[in-house]
């Protein structure tokens, strides 16, 4: 009874392995069509009729020629493998031996926001391409379809490529010759597509800094985000409080700065669109936005305590000599931004001190932010030197590290530009309070005058 068993269970095995191959064969087929498709009745008849320039259209298609080759060749070997024997399906070894191959598709995915904005462009302001791309699209073999939606799917099949394989492999008996070859190419295959997602975000996140690079006017000084190893975090509304009256800027986070600007048109009313401008261009009046503040998180504290709200926090700017008071749209928003910059601060001031980690497992695992209990990102810092407070609660360093003597007088420099810079906070704190009650007072008067 127990051999019946297990001959059933392979038998069940076996069914399901050639149902998954039939699947990869299949969707396969139809992958390699719509690349024909984009090769036949998109790029080349755009070269024949030169309704884009060449670098326009190495834009829009990549190297999608290379990808047809590549799966047009992966089609033909796993053709062969439906056609044969169980026993002789080799899956495994046709992905082995192409996954090297696949590694084209790195160039495709990281141009692909380019594409298709470069798309969307041509689209707007060509009319022979928006003519010809409208026909195309009447084409029985794009199945209504436009470009666009054809030109994502290579990034699409990529992605699919690990899934099917361990399908395969799930259903492969372990004896069968193919079994470690499937496990392999599991994970030659991944590696591709981590390879290919990662360079992706690599390029779309320098694409993103250079175009915030190119919105900002900096003035005499030429604003470098541009660089090795910068990522793009996320941007917001914050108003910042300065000479006496609270101010709406626009922040742009990264993992090493904080950028706060202002818009450059200050008319609400004016309809004129922005001039993209390329980096380093010293047209400076044409930039959307103008640099308020540079917040290097090396030289950059945070915290909360004694806030006029609870939406609010304070940026102690050691190489300004400022303190700014920031307040955010929603609590949420101020507890996110708050804790990611003392993150990303005591990050970079572990790095410039030397300071070994922390075997304090609260120092390595952060609690979930708290309004009433963050005060600083020097919290996590380990350095040599003695505890020192700032409003009492303000912040804390622990002696746990080693460091040099110039490391030493460094703190103790800190701690001196801290003490002064209380007393142009409490000025700013109680500037603040005043415009918050004087504008409470003014609405309350406009109230009781509208209801009189």
């Amino acid at each position: 009874i127990e051999g019946k068993m297990n001959e059933e269970e392979n038998e069940r095995h076996e069914r399901l392995r050639n149902e998954v191959i039939k699947e990869l064969v299949e969707t396969e087929a139809n992958y390699v069509e719509h690349l024909k498709v984009i090769v036949e009745v998109f790029m080349m008849p755009v070269k024949q009729k030169s309704l884009l320039n060449a670098e326009q259209s190495a834009l829009i298609f990549s190297n999608i020629n290379n990808i047809y080759a590549v799966n047009m060749e992966l089609l033909g070997d796993l053709q062969k493998v439906r056609r044969g024997q169980p026993s002789t399906q080799n899956i495994g070894e046709i992905f082995l031996k192409m996954a090297p191959y696949l590694r084209m598709y790195t160039q495709y995915c990281s141009n692909q926001g380019t594409a298709l904005v470069t798309l969307d462009s041509q689209r707007k302001t060509n009319k022979n391409f928006q003519n010809f791309l409208e026909i195309a699209r009447k084409d029985p073999r794009c199945d209504r379809l436009d470009l666009g939606s054809f030109l994502i799917k290579p990034i699409q099949r990529i992605c699919k490529y690990p899934l099917l394989i361990t399908e395969v492999s799930r259903h492969t008996n372990p004896e069968h010759f193919d079994y470690e070859n499937l496990k392999a190419a599991i994970t030659k295959v991944t590696e591709v597509v981590t390879d290919v997602n990662e360079s992706k975000r690599r390029v779309e996140n320098m694409q993103m800094i250079t175009k915030i690079q190119s919105s900002i006017a900096s003035g005499a000084t030429p604003l470098a985000l541009v660089k090795p190893g910068r990522i793009f975090l996320k941007e917001g509304l914050v108003n910042i409080a300065e000479d006496k009256k609270s101010k709406e800027m626009k922040y742009f986070l990264f993992n090493e700065l904080l950028l706060l600007v202002t818009k450059t048109d200050t008319n609400p009313s004016s309809s004129s669109p922005t001039i993209p401008l390329q980096p380093g261009s010293e047209i400076e009046g044409r930039k959307e936005f103008k640099l308020r503040y540079n917040l290097n998180f090396s030289k950059t504290l945070v915290r909360d305590d004694n806030m006029p709200d609870d939406k609010s926090f304070e940026f102690v700017c050691m190489d300004l000599q400022k303190i700014l008071l920031a307040t955010l749209p929603t609590i949420e928003e101020k507890d996110e931004l708050m804790k990611k910059v003392a993150e990303l601060s005591a990050s970079m001031l572990k790095a410039n001190t030397g300071a070994r980690p922390s075997t304090d497992a609260s120092a390595t695992s952060p609690e979930p932010i708290s309004r009433s209990t963050i005060s600083s990102n020097l919290a996590s810092i380990n350095l040599k030197s003695p505890t020192f407070k700032v409003d009492n609660t303000a912040m804390e360093v622990q002696v746990l590290g080693q460091i040099s003597s110039s490391k030493d007088k460094e703190m103790l420099i800190l701690q001196k530009q801290l003490t002064e810079l209380e007393v142009e906070q409490k000025k700013i704190r109680a500037d603040y309070i005043a415009v918050l009650k004087r504008n409470t007072n003014l609405i309350k008067k406009k109230n009781e005058s509208t209801k009189g």
